[in-house]
């Protein structure tokens, strides 16, 4: 068997160049955690792999597409892949998938894979096809996006209305301020007038 990583290092040493990373199907097997991270270019991921690995994909802010089949995978990441747009993950045996912090995600096939059961997308306002045919549950993503939506919206109104209370709070505030300068500065022109009037008095 080979390690996953040293696999990654000996075929793809030049990760600035490298746009695609492919082919992880070695006569001798795969093992191990793969971590994919700071390949500046890197545009698309496709694996065709039966062996058993876990994948980290990290820093790889051009990559829009990822594609497994097959596959004994049994965890899969993101972390800063903002663009990623299409999953493919067909008949493979990973359980649970976070893609909450990937929002570009339009397309997700996921198609045959019979051990997932905790499926993450609460974040995944783009996505418009999905695809979860022979998995281990059945997923209604369409309320859970609805409902994700709606609390966003909410918070959103929430925090509008609490600007517009600080704002007029605010406002509120210089009013007084500038009230209570008015009264100081009356009061004083009233005294003043006062001591006129008396000045008159005393003088007639």
């Amino acid at each position: 068997m080979v390690n996953a990583q040293e696999w990654l290092e000996q075929n793809y040493p030049n990760r600035s160049e490298i746009e695609k990373v492919s082919n992880l199907l070695k006569p001798a097997g795969i093992e191990g955690k793969l971590v994919i991270s700071d390949f500046p270019n890197l545009k698309q991921v496709d694996f065709n792999s039966p062996y058993d690995f876990s994948c980290q994909i990290k820093n790889c802010p051009k990559l829009e597409k990822m594609s497994i089949n097959s596959s004994e995978i049994k965890n899969l990441s993101f972390l800063d892949c903002s663009q990623l747009g299409t999953l493919i993950m067909k008949n493979c045996a990973i359980t649970s998938l976070d893609l909450s912090n990937c929002s570009n995600l339009t397309y997700l096939d996921v198609v045959g894979s019979k051990l997932l059961n905790d499926l993450d997308i609460s974040n995944n306002f783009k996505l418009d096809c999905i695809f979860t045919t022979g998995t281990g549950k059945d997923f209604d993503y369409n309320t859970v996006i609805i409902k994700k939506l709606v609390e966003k919206i909410q918070s959103q109104e929430r925090q509008l209305g609490q600007e517009k209370l600080t704002n007029l709070e605010k406002k509120i505030t210089e009013l007084q301020t500038e009230l209570a300068r008015e009264k100081s500065r009356n009061k004083f022109l009233t005294e003043q007038l006062e001591v006129k009037i008396e000045v008159n008095h005393l003088n007639q």
